[in-house]
């Protein structure tokens, strides 16, 4: 199963093969996404008129990629590590069914996996976890079905707030808590932490089922599938 990822350039979309090395965020949970490509005194240097025609044009190109971002997931199984893999021109397995996984951050979350190799896989699951600020709301609902506090937590935006999510960062244990305390973008967990967190995605499935909220309860049992499939010697992939 090869799935196709979409990549905004030069004006249009693009598509790419999903057979590609995959990265953990460099940094940590939340992340700025939303930066004009100018700053606000470099447009203030144009005449009104100009200015506004700019404002415009970067709207117009900024909105499909604003409509398209978010969190993608694909989960694999039965993960076999290819002995001689054959590349592309671009340096991507050639044969179907291949992924190259590597990790950068969370490298614990690696385990069960080698870095840098080529895996075939027997089966994949791809699913759209939600826009970025859709994912942060869901993952925050988790921990507080997993029976966490609040805790203050000031974003990148400098506001303070009250999450349920930043409990589970401080602490780092608990029910889902390697999921919680996880990149929001891109990453990949392997099949030691799955099979933990699969365990607790079971526990909780029948309080998952009478939250109030469909997003929140089709999201957690696409992740139940995810984790589901990669406890069986997978992996779960962000992008």
């Amino acid at each position: 199963m090869n799935h196709l990822i979409q990549t905004f350039r030069n004006g249009q979309f693009t598509r790419s093969r999903s057979n590609i090395p995959v990265k953990a965020a460099p940094s940590g949970r939340w992340a700025l996404r939303d930066k004009a490509p100018r700053s606000a005194p470099y447009l203030q240097r144009w005449a009104p008129g100009v200015l506004m025609l700019r404002k415009l044009l970067v709207a117009i190109v900024l909105s499909p990629v604003a409509a398209y971002a978010g969190l993608d997931v694909s989960a694999y199984e039965r993960l076999s590590i290819v002995p001689s893999p054959q590349f592309d021109s671009d340096g991507e397995p050639r044969e179907p069914n291949q992924v190259k996984l590597a990790p950068v951050e969370f490298v614990e979350r690696f385990a069960g996996l080698t870095a840098g190799k080529v895996y075939h896989y027997e089966s994949a699951f791809e699913f759209r976890a939600g826009s970025y600020s859709g994912y942060n709301y869901w993952r925050n609902e988790l921990a507080k079905l997993a029976g966490n506090e609040q805790t203050p937590f000031k974003s990148f935006n400098g506001k303070t707030e009250l999450r349920y999510d930043a409990t589970v960062w401080n602490i780092k244990r608990g029910p889902f808590w390697e999921l919680i305390d996880f990149s929001d973008a891109e990453g990949v967990i392997g099949p030691v932490v799955c099979k933990r967190v699969y365990k607790d995605f079971l526990q909780y499935q029948v309080a998952a089922s009478k939250h109030p909220d469909e997003y929140f309860r089709t999201s957690y049992q696409d992740w139940m599938k995810a984790f589901s499939m990669c406890a069986n010697d997978g992996a779960i992939v962000f992008h």
